[in-house]
């Protein structure tokens, strides 16, 4: 992949291009390059809106490494710097667990206070934003995931396939039915991570538990400007 500087003048460039691999010998190929006299606009005034989801678990798996740890942050930033040339800006937070995204965790964590108590603890939340934003650019759409199929009580009558996966997708909502929205829980002495249930929407005490969090959550996207691009999904 080449990237051509605006400023570069049209005509045919040619260069030497040397491939190394470890236990290999260096190969030389000769390149050219032919540079049009056309110049392509800046991502963001692209004719065509284009999303693409940055999804964190999909590295882990891919790369072997820890979820949250520095080289996983390095992989992170490394693909919304690829976003970036698309002129996507859309960023999806998780809040609940195992949504449809493919998301093991939540990215705010639950710190179990007892008697129905909790705090928050934000750091992965605030980490994926900024980068984001020193990556790809400012978003313009920060969707929130709070909700999944599992949770719906017609859940086992919505996108259900035949044969062994559709019997499987079916047993596991099974388990699911009538139990709220699954977060990541942290234990700050240890942290180590878990998964609890919490009440479900419709409960009154999920509103008492969740509108904190909701103030603490737009108060750091005001503190980036990015209040204005919140949405739920």
């Amino acid at each position: 992949t080449v990237k051509v500087p605006k400023e570069a003048k049209a005509g045919v460039y040619t260069g030497e291009l040397t491939v190394e691999a470890d236990g290999l010998k260096p190969v030389k190929v000769a390149v050219k390059l032919d540079v049009q006299d056309w110049t392509l606009p800046d991502p963001q005034n692209y004719r065509t809106w284009l999303d693409l989801i940055q999804s964190p678990d999909s590295l882990a798996v891919e790369y072997k490494v820890p979820l949250w740890s520095p080289r996983h942050w390095e992989l992170i930033g490394r693909s919304f710097h690829y976003i970036s040339d698309t002129g996507s800006r859309t960023l999806y937070v998780p809040l609940i667990c195992r949504t449809n995204f493919g998301n093991e965790q939540s990215m705010v964590r639950w710190i179990d206070k007892g008697d129905g108590k909790y705090e928050q603890d934000y750091t992965v939340f605030e980490k994926y934003l900024d980068t984001a934003i020193e990556n790809m650019g400012k978003p313009k759409l920060v969707v929130f995931l709070v909700w999944d199929v599992c949770m719906s009580k017609k859940s086992l009558t919505r996108s259900l396939w035949g044969g062994e996966q559709g019997r499987d997708t079916k047993e596991g909502r099974e388990e699911l039915l009538g139990k709220g929205p699954r977060v990541t829980s942290l234990d700050p002495a240890t942290g180590k991570t878990g998964m609890i249930f919490l009440p479900r929407y419709e409960d009154p005490a999920s509103k008492a538990i969740w509108q904190p969090v909701w103030g603490e959550i737009r108060k750091r996207m005001a503190a980036r400007g990015l209040e204005q691009t919140m949405m739920l999904g």
